[in-house]
Order: C-alpha cells, then structure tokens, then sequence
C-alpha cells in the first residue's frame, strides 16, 4: 500500500493553508484554525460575524457532509502532473508527496480536481503515519494511525485571531 504513495513527506514542517479572500463592504474577517498531528495544522478565513456557524465541525460538500479537516487540508494541496506521469503534492510552491495516478487518470492529476488534492492528502497521511519496526534483519513498515484518528484534530474556532494578508 505504501508503494502506491511515494515517497516524499518533509518531516517537521507545518502545513498551512490560508485562502485569499476579498473584503466586502468593510466585512471583518477571523480565522479558524484546525490542529493536527505532529503540529501540522491548517487555518482559513471566516467572516468574523459568523465564525462559529462557518467554523464548524463538519461542512457540505458535494452533496455530501465532510469533516472540516476532510476538506480543508486536502485543498491545502497543489496537485500537477509531472513530465514523469507522477502526481506531484505541493504546498505553498513546496512539495509534499508524490505517487503515481492508478485510481484516478493523470488529467485528473491538477489544481482544480478535489478528488486529486483528496488523492494527495491520503498518500500524505499514508507516508507521515508510517513507522518502521526491526525485525531481525528487515525493516517492517506499519501504520500508527494517528493521521487517521478524528480525535487527533482539534477545531480552535474560538474566532481570536485577525485575518492579516
């Protein structure tokens, strides 16, 4: 399962994600932040008047109800196909993960595909919550699922914190 998601999580670096957003008509605008594992932690704009409806635990999605953090840290992701045929992960212009499309086709492999950033999400968290234990000689590859846990994102939606560009 790892050899689907190759190979490149940089350890130790936060993961941030802040959309651009155009005041309107003198709007104030807070941000909700939501912690994760290892101190990775993703933060975005809310109208300040309404921050803890749009601060929430879970958010409507195509058609669907996500979990704030389903959505919001795979759209952190920047996905583009290589020369390679790879789907290369970035965040903020650094590169995160990259595997290669086998569910998806390489033209979903793009900025504008959910279903790509989502792709790179999982082989983000598939890498990160890799450890490896010796077994005599051998290294044997398992997951601690902590990436995976629900329990390990904390949604801060106290609505504190200014939206500064």
């Amino acid at each position: 399962m790892a050899r689907l998601a190759l190979l490149l999580a940089m350890a130790g670096t936060a993961m941030r994600h802040a959309t651009r957003i155009e005041a309107q008509s003198g709007d104030e605008f807070k941000m909700c932040r939501i912690n994760g594992p290892e101190g990775i932690y993703v933060s975005f704009p809310v109208a300040a008047r309404r921050c803890r409806i749009q601060c929430a635990r879970h958010v409507d999605w195509n058609n669907g109800s996500l979990r704030m953090e389903e959505k919001q840290f795979p759209d952190s992701f920047e996905p583009n196909l290589s020369r390679d045929g790879m789907c290369v992960c970035s965040v903020e212009g650094q590169r995160r993960v990259q595997f290669k499309p086998l569910l998806m086709s390489e033209e979903e492999c793009n900025p504008n595909s959910f279903e790509a950033k989502t792709a790179c999400w999982a082989a983000y968290k598939r890498i990160r919550d890799m450890t490896y234990e010796k077994v005599g000689k051998l290294l044997v590859p398992s997951s601690g699922g902590q990436y995976f846990a629900e329990a390990n994102y904390e949604l801060d939606n106290s609505c504190n914190t200014p939206c500064v560009e």
